[in-house]
């Protein structure tokens, strides 16, 4: 990647240390990639499928929790959780008119979510394979079924890691009402409450993320990755989606009038937005991921070295 000598020199004039010379030397150089792949055009394939993947998803959620909880508990918890991470969803018409409508007595609709999830799901995987492997500049050489079947594989996978915050959630609940935590008033019971609240909004979600993350980054290119040189594009990564996720909610509390512009299909708008902006930061981070590798192989990014400029970009001095 052809980098113009003066953005180097001026990474390199910098008076800051050499990490912070790198870490300069790293963006640029990832900001050119992300541009030359056309990461913004590679988000908009993985939001497609994200959000066509986002409605099986919650039938299915739906279904199984409503095996253990029953109907009303299930969705009240979904849409709980919904409201919380993406305000302006749980109450659209178009998807809470629909997951109260479901008879979830009926195995077929739990059969059709599933067949769903997992083909859309799939299709998810698949552009992150795509993605992952235009990145590293890889071929895939995987037969059609042996890269469906892993794909399959991975949309269960994630999306059980996906829906613990609303398992966990659900099984609290019901055992806050089956001990009388919930609603009882007293400090104690409010100091569970609110600790626990916390830990769910909080803590949970960002080691989710931190997860799916580093499973996306050193799990999915088809190539040997170093697990140590993924941990740090993950949790920034991670990081900056959950930082970016709270932004997007605030922005909808507080400025958001989707329903005046869009009307009924807000709900829809506001997903797809919300799916554009996660996989522009998950493939920029790639990007990142990549850069960083190659600049380690290189020796181009250290810590405690002194950095040259030398044609390509700097290099420690030995």
């Amino acid at each position: 990647m052809k980098i113009k000598d003066s953005t180097i020199k001026a990474i390199y004039n910098l008076k800051s240390p050499s990490i912070i010379r790198s870490i300069f030397d790293l963006i640029v150089r990832s900001t050119k990639k992300f541009a030359k792949d056309d990461g913004s055009y590679l988000a908009a394939g993985m939001s497609y499928y994200i959000f066509f993947s986002i409605f099986p998803f919650l039938l299915g959620l739906l279904a199984f929790l409503g095996i253990f909880f029953g109907s009303d508990k299930a969705t009240e918890q979904v849409k709980d959780v919904l409201e919380r991470q993406l305000p302006g969803i749980a109450d659209s018409p178009i998807i809470y008119d629909n997951l109260q409508s479901i008879d979830f007595n009926k195995g077929l609709v739990g059969a059709i979510a599933v067949i769903g999830l997992l083909w859309t799901g799939s299709a998810v995987f698949g552009s992150l394979t795509r993605m992952m492997n235009k990145i590293w500049n890889i071929q895939d050489k995987r037969t059609f079924y042996n890269r469906k079947g892993t794909d399959m594989f991975f949309t269960i996978l994630i999306g059980l890691v996906l829906s613990t915050n609303i398992f966990i959630n659900t099984i609290y609940s019901q055992l806050g009402q089956y001990f009388g935590l919930v609603g009882a008033g007293s400090e104690e019971v409010n100091w569970i409450e609110n600790t626990w609240n916390f830990i769910t909004v909080h803590i949970l979600p960002p080691l989710l993320s931190i997860g799916v993350f580093t499973f996306i980054y050193n799990v999915i290119p088809q190539r040997k990755v170093i697990f140590r040189r993924t941990l740090p594009p993950a949790i920034i990564g991670a990081m900056i989606f959950e930082y970016t996720k709270s932004l997007f909610v605030f922005y909808i509390h507080t400025y958001g009038n989707f329903d005046m512009v869009y009307g009924s299909i807000s709900a829809v708008i506001i997903l797809l937005l919300f799916a554009y902006v996660s996989s522009i930061i998950v493939v920029f981070f790639a990007e990142i991921h990549n850069v960083f590798s190659v600049m380690k192989d290189e020796g181009r990014f250290y810590i405690r070295s002194e950095l040259a400029l030398i044609k390509g970009g700097l290099k420690p001095v030995k």
